[in-house]
């Protein structure tokens, strides 16, 4: 009952994630005598601790001492004897949950350390998942008609429902699409879609440049489905169709001899390039990431290009920066060896 509580409210609110909790309960028949032990501790500790108020001799504070660290270890003892029952909520689609009770092995060893290895071995805790099975998961609950779906969905979502798997925590999910994305078989990444319906930042094996990819558990990311991812990179493989011109319909002038043929100019490259782009500070990390994979990647790639790149940022506050602002912001410019840095009153 105490667990079902625990499940279904966050102190006062209603909890959210709840596919992220499992639960370690005493036995009914190991309680006492848990508690009796308990009880002992603190009666030694209470008579340690006024030993000066009682008058206690020395032979009496050792024989104290001594009775707290005897007792102290049997509080040990019992609670790794009591807390014995290994609880995990799970539930099949929308039937009502159900309670796996299990019975931990015996042993020194701390209930929880002991619940963990548990759940490891029955697989009902993922610390390593395989994209393949990631993919079910996407094609029974997630895609549906729909060509993509949220990635920060999907998590939240693995988070939440009992009846989908339980991993350890977000970065298994990562490391799951890091791998997944290699191959052109389980699903495709974007970092974005968009307005036009494009996947900016696709990921879908090798032609679309994984290894220099970095995924991102954001409000904007996206998982692909296969086909989709497909036929995006499979259209970018093409090239432009350009109309062949419209024929000149012949004139007057036609019977005029040809005028003499103009050498053509020769081909001139352009040999400077210059571009500015703003970023959105909070996600400024990961527009850089993907400004230098789109774009300085290409140009560092030239064999007698010097690219530079600058970092232009301009901030304001209308109440004024902190003065704790003023000096880490200083120091840590000094640090990094910015060329100039200022904070101005006006």
């Amino acid at each position: 009952a105490a667990a079902t509580e625990i499940l279904d409210k966050r102190g006062d609110s209603v909890r959210t994630y709840r596919n992220m909790l499992i639960f370690v309960a005493s036995d009914a028949e190991q309680w006492g005598p848990l508690e009796n032990e308990v009880r002992r501790y603190i009666a030694w500790d209470s008579i340690v601790k006024d030993a000066d108020v009682l008058n206690l001799d020395a032979h009496q504070r050792r024989e104290a001492q001594q009775g707290r660290n005897k007792s102290s270890e049997t509080v040990g003892m019992r609670l790794n004897e009591s807390y014995c029952w290994l609880l995990i909520p799970t539930q099949e689609e929308t039937d009502p949950i159900i309670w796996e009770e299990t019975r931990l092995p015996g042993g020194q060893e701390d209930p929880v350390a002991k619940a963990v290895k548990q759940v490891k071995n029955d697989e009902q805790l993922i610390t390593k998942w395989s994209p393949a099975l990631l993919r079910m998961e996407l094609d029974r609950w997630f895609w549906k008609d729909e060509p993509h779906i949220g990635f920060k969905q999907v998590w939240e979502s693995l988070a939440t429902y009992l009846y989908l798997p339980r991993l350890r925590n977000s970065e298994v999910l990562l490391a799951t699409v890091q791998e997944g994305v290699q191959k052109q078989e389980w699903f495709g990444y974007a970092n974005s879609v968009d307005e036009d319906g494009r996947y900016v930042g696709l990921q879908f094996g090798p032609k679309s440049g994984y290894a220099s990819g970095s995924i991102y558990l954001d409000d904007q990311s996206v998982l692909v489905k296969p086909d989709v991812a497909a036929e995006q990179l499979e259209a970018d493989e093409k090239p432009p169709t350009v109309d062949p011109p419209k024929p000149i319909p012949p004139t007057k002038e036609d019977d005029k001899p040809p005028p003499k043929p103009i050498d053509p100019p020769p081909d001139v490259s352009p040999k400077r390039f210059y571009g500015t782009v703003k970023l959105d500070p909070i996600r400024a990390s990961r527009d850089a990431q993907q400004i230098v994979e789109e774009v300085v990647q290409h140009l560092t790639s030239l064999p007698n290009a010097t690219v530079e790149v600058t970092i232009d940022i301009r901030a304001t506050a209308s109440d004024g920066f902190p003065e704790g602002t003023v000096h880490t912001v200083t120091e840590n410019c000094r640090t990094l060896k910015f060329t100039s840095q200022e904070f101005e009153e006006e």
